[in-house]
């Protein structure tokens, strides 16, 4: 895992500015290239090939091509069988892979790539920039295009070292904020600062300074009819060999374990292909913890165990440092256990296996089953179950139960992304003096592929919600410790999978994730496989009735961005001094204490 940053023009002392910014991915080494067009600069952390023939950037045979990338490519001894004959290698190293499948196969050769992965490509005999992102965006890459003077990097702090641009806060990006808790798609809260989308990638010309994006792969519903039997064996042989290809590296690897399934599932796997126990960690907090069910995890896998405590003044001390680490607020308050787990972890190991994202494959939350029934609901008389809810509406106290009746006030397709809302539109209606259009979003992505309604959430949140904030959350927190973070279940074989199942495999009237429970019993004690889901973030409501109350509430009163002309200044002191606080309020406080947080941290200004 590396740090990767560049631009089209010749400032040597901005190439460092912006290697140092970056220093945290990759503390191991440091590389540039400069000629006429292009710097590049590199930032290691060594995972495979740990020799000099690693470094970065890196250069094909006669040095027309170079590469600056972050990730890993786990089928790259596979595609180096196929490259070996027509090519000089001159390293053990998956970078190197990238280069000369280029060379072998133009562009399409991204579409051969699995793993997680950030590059830019620069062909100097094209006068063309390749800039690239994994299948689901495990990796993050930012870009900003300045009249044909462009920018990249792995991390928006790096590009904030060129004095040009100007740190003023995009109001699509603000708006989506404050509906989602983060930026669902290729933009962010950075005026003129994007993001490049997931399984995509980017041609820059040098000389026409003229860029286009191209999707290369798309999540798509094949829904097959196969016996529960052989639908459990293949999932087991899938996962067995998506996190053998995980733990490919030349270093230590240990493993986050929460207790929960997913994490477990993958330790469980992982420690059967290792003649040695491997390194666990495990987070929990002075008021709710999950360590005991981590701990019968480790016993029962013999695991060499590591358990850390997270306190509200630990937290607290550390509002300013985390958030300039996230670059963009992140409303997840399960930032603050992975931040210290990483700093742990790294203690011990370079690269952590997680597990990430099995929720969205497979219908892990309770949401999914709400949703379901009430498209069965809204099936029969739409009309007057929307009539009702309305009515409702109006009487019931903001809280959870008006939150879920108002559900049944929208169509299916406006469900879809209401799955994670911190704002409605309906709040933000004369909180915020400006309005955006949001519809668009689903739209964007692959939920039109789907058939199947429970599919189209799972699609929304692994391209909205896993993509923009858990994932990103997984690379910050890890890397700001120099960490690499692994996914096995984030895998094209995995996701694929996921979209061949029937309904009943994913949810039933016996729960969520029913086939991932099931195949998890060849691994796993049955404690674990049939207990109830417990969320991975800090115990934020008894947090926000103590410690960080005082906290929280000066950093609002006191908010230049909350007193300025595009909030409502009266509403949002509304929600400050609401003496009962319902969890809901809560939610919106904590939204609006995060962006207000990385608005000072970041010294950031408002467009006029």
């Amino acid at each position: 895992m590396c740090g990767i940053c560049g631009f089209n023009w010749d400032d040597k002392e901005l190439l460092k500015k912006m290697s140092n910014e970056l220093a945290h991915r990759g503390p191991d080494s440091e590389g540039f290239y400069h000629d006429t067009n292009i710097n590049l600069a590199h930032r290691r952390l060594s995972i495979i090939d740990l020799s000099e023939k690693g470094k970065q950037p890196m250069s094909n045979e006669n040095g027309s091509i170079w590469i600056t990338f972050n990730g890993e490519i786990y089928n790259f001894k596979e595609l180096k069988r196929d490259l070996i004959e027509k090519h000089t290698f001159n390293s053990n190293t998956d970078t190197e892979i990238i280069i000369h499948a280029y060379e072998q196969y133009g562009l399409d050769f991204i579409k051969k790539l699995k793993g997680m992965f950030a590059f830019c490509i620069y062909d100097s005999e094209k006068q063309i920039l390749i800039l690239g992102r994994d299948h689901m965006g495990i990796k993050p890459l930012y870009y900003h295009n300045n009249n044909g003077k462009f920018i990249f990097a792995s991390e928006i702090k790096a590009i904030l070292q060129y004095e040009e641009y100007t740190r003023t806060v995009d109001k699509t990006g603000l708006y989506k904020y404050l509906i989602y808790g983060y930026t669902p798609d290729n933009g962010t809260l950075f005026n003129q600062i994007k993001k490049l989308p997931p399984s995509s990638y980017m041609v820059f010309n040098l000389k026409t300074k003229q860029s286009q994006i191209t999707s290369y792969w798309k999540i798509v519903e094949n829904i097959q009819k196969k016996s529960e039997e052989k639908t459990i064996n293949e999932l087991q042989e899938i996962l067995e060999e998506s996190v053998k290809k995980h733990m490919i590296a030349d270093v230590e690897i240990g493993s986050f374990l929460s207790g929960g399934l997913d994490s477990s599932l993958i330790t469980s796997i992982a420690q059967k292909q290792m003649d040695k126990p491997i390194n666990t960690f495990s987070v929990g907090f002075e008021e709710f913890s999950e360590l005991k069910h981590a701990k019968i995890v480790s016993d029962f896998l013999g695991t060499n165990h590591h358990e850390i405590i997270v306190t509200p003044k630990e937290s607290i001390n550390n509002l300013s440092k985390i958030a300039y680490q996230f670059d963009e607020p992140v409303c997840d308050s399960a930032i603050f256990p992975s931040y210290f787990i990483s700093q742990e972890a790294a203690k011990k190991v370079k690269v952590v296996l997680a597990g990430e994202g099995a929720d969205e494959l497979f219908g892990g939350y309770g949401h999914y089953t709400s949703f379901l029934r009430l498209q069965g609901i809204l099936k029969i008389r739409p009309p007057l179950v929307r009539t009702v809810s309305s009515m409702l509406n109006k009487v019931l106290p903001e809280g959870k139960m008006r939150k879920r009746v108002n559900f049944l006030s929208y169509k299916q397709n406006d469900l879809i992304s209401l799955t994670c809302n911190k704002f409605t539109k309906k709040d933000l209606n004369g909180f915020v003096n400006f309005e955006v259009d949001t519809s668009h979003l689903k739209e964007s992505l692959e939920i039109k592929s789907a058939k199947d309604f429970l599919n189209k959430l799972l699609i929304f949140d692994q391209r909205a919600l896993l993509c923009n904030s858990f994932l990103m959350k997984a690379d910050k927190t890890t890397m700001a410790h120099s960490l690499e973070e692994r996914v096995p279940f984030i895998y094209p074989s995995v996701i694929n999978f996921s979209m061949r199942l029937k309904r009943k495999f994913k949810i039933n009237k016996t729960g969520e994730k029913y086939i991932l429970k099931k195949a998890g019993e060849k691994y796993l004690p049955s404690h674990t496989t049939q207990r109830k889901k417990q969320g991975y973030g800090l115990p934020l409501y008894q947090w926000m009735d103590g410690e960080l109350k005082d906290v929280i509430n000066n950093s609002l009163e006191s908010s230049e961005l909350f007193k300025s002309e595009i909030f409502n200044k009266k509403k949002v002191g509304e929600y400050i001094q609401t003496r009962e606080k319902s969890d809901v309020v809560k939610n919106k406080l904590w939204t609006l204490f995060a962006l207000n947080n990385w608005f000072n941290v970041f010294n950031m200004k408002l467009n006029k």
